[in-house]
């Protein structure tokens, strides 16, 4: 039988956070299972093929200005953080207290106001550069598709599935995100004063590494 989720307020001692802090509870380890449609890399119980996270399992990782250290996943659907106690499974609240995660990888997960079309968002960011007083983010993001039923007896169903999307890039100039410019002519018009250095650069706007290079050069 599914059980009912009942949300809950958990005070987490220094034990986790070095400080008493507010966080909400979502549930235990079996009601994260039914909550997230998944059981932590194993087949799951509703058919969906794939998974809402970045990583299916809980890495190391540290919360600029908290001493201890956290095991957290990121949910790329919900845009949420899990972080892992036991068999407690939590949300990281969507505050300033919290909105600077480094991964044990090194990837630096912030929490930021940023802007995508025309619309604010209040949600996470990966940090990829920086220099001076500007940012450069990438945000990663997964969809749920529905599950298609064969029509007749040429076609083949098709389960549901966590889809990853194309990586979104952002920039952050005068304390102000907004995305990335996807060509040399968006970039030139946001950075006029930097019109002879965009247009001479070799760079492919959807890679990393060539986003960094123009990036650095600014």
């Amino acid at each position: 039988m599914r059980k009912a989720i009942y949300p809950i307020f958990i005070i987490v001692a220094n034990m986790y956070f070095g400080q008493n802090t507010a966080f909400q509870n979502n549930q235990n380890m079996n009601n994260g299972i039914l909550r997230n449609g998944l059981n932590d890399g194993a087949k799951n119980a509703y058919n969906i093929e794939g998974s809402p996270f970045i990583d299916i399992n809980f890495i190391k990782a540290k919360i600029v200005g908290i001493d201890s250290a956290i095991f957290m996943r990121y949910n790329a659907m919900k845009d949420e953080v899990e972080v892992k106690e036991g068999d407690i499974i939590q949300i990281l609240p969507k505050e300033e207290l919290y909105s600077k995660i480094i991964l044990e990888s090194g990837d630096r997960l912030n929490l930021v106001n940023y802007e995508e079309k025309n619309k604010k968002v209040k949600g996470y960011l990966f940090l990829i550069a920086e220099k001076n007083e500007i940012k450069l983010y990438r945000k990663k993001s997964i969809i749920l598709t529905k599950e298609k039923e064969a029509k007749n007896s040429y076609e083949e169903s098709r389960p549901a599935e966590y889809k990853k999307q194309k990586d979104v890039y952002f920039i952050e100039l005068n304390n102000k995100i907004i995305q990335f410019p996807t060509n040399k002519k968006k970039l030139i018009s946001l950075l006029p004063e930097k019109k002879n250095i965009i247009e001479t650069a070799d760079i492919n706007f959807s890679k990393d590494s060539d986003l960094v290079k123009i990036f650095n050069l600014l």
